[in-house]
């Protein structure tokens, strides 16, 4: 009975899509119904200089099914339920490999990214009903938002022995292509909600930034990446009190571990609204639990013994401005550093450290030559400069060319670097491993797709 109820429900959704006009009468509740996973073609779009074209899109899911906001405020703790937001990626038509992801909010706003095949990127605005607006971000100036990319090294290794346990649990290979999902839980501080005011906007923007990260992780390691719970801070007494990336891991761990265990999720992630010098989180922890960390050595000054469960499956994300809109800039320097930090999470370094690495002796690009046991010869980007030649997890935006050296991928397909697939590929292999550790954590998506109707 299963079988034959899994195969009606995936022809439903071969066959079902939907065709939609932004002039039409009650769009927005057709793009709303729209379920996950079912195609979407918004038609006689205006989309900057591109005149009626057709949007072809997929609904993606983005909220876990527990998946709740949690507001911190002077006179106590609440629990609100997630936006009614709908978001989808796909292309635009007779635009050979664009991308993009597009999201339609409760409030009736649309916002989203479009990526050409040519590196060129723009945040969407609507202008008009049927008109969205593209506008080009100015990526040249922004690594002077944040000095996140001038550490050595943004990452901690798990200590050797929870490395070794890891490795004896599993002896993976690599499997099916199956879709795979897991839930991320975001925590904030007061100072990123001072960007916002208001914690509508505030859920709207991590949820619009989350939803378009999984759009791009799903594309390249089919695992898409849900919002699980949300925590937000409208109070200037939140707990974090740490003024650079490294001991905000060790505080956000710290907190989570002694009150959050209960919370569903495969990692959290802190978006934080402070000038921390950057992002920083533990590499190869996907549904890791807490672990013992002496942080003697970082000066932290927090109320802890110095030897404590700091650690566990946790990033953070420093200096970010909030602005998804077209009138800012920053937005792709948000995309970038959250991508990247929960990059390591999947188990990636840097792409100037994977000389040795599915079986090639050459990193993936050489940009950087400052980290240890690394590549250490003359930086050079791996084309031509501004161009995009950069992945998410590379250091080529501090070459000339700036953030414009970095393309919003991992490496699938990508075109320069040597063997840039490497990157997803370490990645997808964190993912199946860990599902096979831990199959609660990371399932299948079609499991999530079936059972939801209520089948067992």
């Amino acid at each position: 009975m299963k079988v034959i109820l899994f195969c009606l429900l995936l022809i439903t959704t071969m066959v079902h899509s939907h065709e939609v006009s932004l002039t039409d009468s009650g769009h927005l509740s057709i793009i709303q119904s729209t379920p996950p996973g079912q195609s979407l073609h918004i038609k006689q779009v205006k989309l900057g200089d591109f005149d009626r074209v057709t949007l072809h899109l997929k609904r993606l899911k983005v909220f876990a099914a527990d998946a709740r906001v949690t507001v911190h405020s002077d006179g106590g703790t609440r629990i609100e339920p997630m936006p009614n937001n709908v978001y989808f990626m796909g292309e635009v038509e007779n635009l050979d490999n664009s991308r993009i992801f597009i999201g339609f909010l409760e409030n009736g706003e649309i916002e989203g990214v479009l990526d050409l095949a040519d590196g060129r990127k723009f945040v969407i605005h609507q202008v008009q009903e049927n008109h969205l607006g593209l506008t080009s971000p100015d990526t040249q100036t922004l690594t002077l938002l944040d000095n996140r990319y001038y550490n050595p090294k943004d990452y901690l290794e798990l200590p050797e022995t929870l490395r070794l346990k890891k490795r004896d649990q599993t002896n993976h290979q690599r499997g099916p292509n199956i879709d795979y999902q897991l839930t991320v839980a975001i925590e904030t501080d007061y100072e990123f909600y001072q960007i916002f005011n208001d914690t509508n906007a505030e859920v709207n923007y991590i949820t619009g930034l989350i939803g378009y990260l999984s759009s791009m992780y799903y594309n390249e390691i089919n695992t898409f990446v849900l919002v699980g719970n949300i925590s937000l801070w409208t109070t200037p007494s939140d707990p974090w009190n740490a003024t650079n990336s490294a001991c905000a891991l060790m505080e956000l761990g710290k907190y989570w571990n002694d009150n959050n265990q209960a919370i569903n999720r495969a990692t959290t992630h802190f978006m934080s609204g402070k000038s921390l010098g950057g992002g920083i989180a533990w590499k190869g922890v996907l549904c890791n639990g807490p672990f013992n960390y002496n942080i003697s050595s970082y000066n932290c000054g927090l109320p802890y013994p110095d030897l404590d469960k700091y650690g566990g499956a946790y990033g953070v994300s420093g200096g970010l401005s909030g602005a998804f809109n077209p009138g800012n800039p920053s937005p792709i320097w948000d995309i970038v550093v959250t991508s990247h930090e929960l990059g390591h999470n999947f188990d990636s370094p840097h792409t100037h450290c994977y000389a040795g690495i599915g079986g090639n002796p050459n990193p993936v690009d050489e940009c950087y030559n400052g980290e240890s046991g690394c590549f250490s010869g003359t930086q050079v980007l791996p084309g031509p400069a501004g161009q995009g030649s950069g992945t998410i997890m590379s250091y080529c935006h501090l070459l000339s060319g700036g953030l414009n050296n970095i393309s919003l991928t991992l490496g699938k397909n990508h075109s320069y670097g040597v063997q840039p697939e490497r990157v997803p590929n370490v990645m997808r292999d964190h993912v199946e491993q860990m599902a096979s550790i831990a199959p609660q954590c990371i399932i299948p998506a079609a499991n999530d797709l079936i059972f939801a109707n209520g089948f067992e």
